[in-house]
């Protein structure tokens, strides 16, 4: 089954409303917005209307930047590290990047009308999946997604520099709201990991009890945490856990101890995480200290 991406004004709290993170993936924002981006080459700039039911296959041979200005779409493809089926909708006032090479398909949910620019860099970019956000400065936006398109109707060399600049215009935009929702993001799950740390002797702290301390949803803190810390917050409950365990043996605090103090019912099922975690187990960390550190 594939994963639903949408973005909602709520899930940030910054200038960007979201960014195609679904489920329990991760909201990351494509390398592109935070490199050395050089425009070589703009292939065309085109306001269209698109119709309903229409399906397009397609294999990008340029870049994209989509500004959507009425109807609803949706793309379908696959995800760039894990091959995974996923679903990107779109719809009046969102933007959207579609990086080089992109297979996709789209399905027209309702009509509208949509800008595209479609353009060539110096640099080849890793792999990356389709990246659509709304933004709270969406009318500067449109307005240099419109004045673009108006200068590439004449195609001459002032205006196609014209349009280059537009676009930089438009990516700077982008990438500082993109720079911004990471602090805002923070702040939103601040709670959360106040109740970690202060909870990591709790047995059943898992992933609904940190979503509850930031009055979020399960599936938003998912998208949240795992914008800001990459993994899972199961994975980064354990990885606190083990951290924990390593000062408490580190300081002589016995192994059955330590494992009540970091959340575990009895020594045998902390014994087995911590081996699996350092390859050590927590008595041969306690005897003889961090394999880590050892010389």
């Amino acid at each position: 089954m594939s994963e639903t991406k949408k973005i909602r004004p709520d899930e940030t709290g910054a200038g960007i409303s979201g960014a195609p993170s679904t489920g329990g993936a991760p909201l990351s924002v494509p390398l592109f917005f935070s490199s050395d981006i050089n425009v070589t080459r703009i292939t065309s700039v085109t306001s269209e209307e698109s119709r309903l039911d229409t399906n397009y296959f397609y294999s990008r041979p340029t870049h994209a930047l989509i500004y959507k200005v009425s109807g609803t779409m949706v793309c379908y493809y696959n995800d760039a590290e894990t091959g995974k089926a996923k679903e990107l909708e779109f719809s009046k006032n969102d933007i959207v990047y579609i990086p080089k090479g992109m297979t996709y398909r789209s399905r027209l949910k309702s009509e509208g009308r949509y800008i595209i620019i479609n353009f060539e860099t110096s640099d080849v970019y890793p792999a990356e999946d389709i990246f659509a956000a709304s933004f709270e400065n969406h009318s500067n936006l449109y307005s240099l997604f419109s004045k673009c398109a108006e200068e590439w109707l004449f195609k001459d060399s002032a205006h196609i520099l014209s349009c280059k600049s537009y676009i930089y215009k438009i990516l700077a935009l982008m990438a500082r709201a993109l720079d911004g929702s990471d602090a805002a993001t923070r702040r939103r799950i601040a709670p959360s990991l106040e109740y970690l740390h202060s909870h990591i002797s709790d047995p059943s702290l898992d992933t609904p009890k940190l979503a509850a301390a930031s009055d979020l949803s399960e599936a938003q803190f998912r998208r949240l945490f795992e914008k800001i810390y990459i993994v899972p917050p199961r994975r980064y409950i354990i990885s606190v856990r083990i951290s924990a365990a390593k000062d408490l043996l580190e300081n002589q605090t016995g192994v059955a101890e330590t494992a009540g103090m970091v959340g575990f019912t009895d020594a045998e099922s902390f014994t087995r995480l911590f081996k699996r975690e350092t390859g050590v187990t927590p008595y041969d960390f306690l005897k003889n200290g961090d394999p880590a550190k050892r010389g």
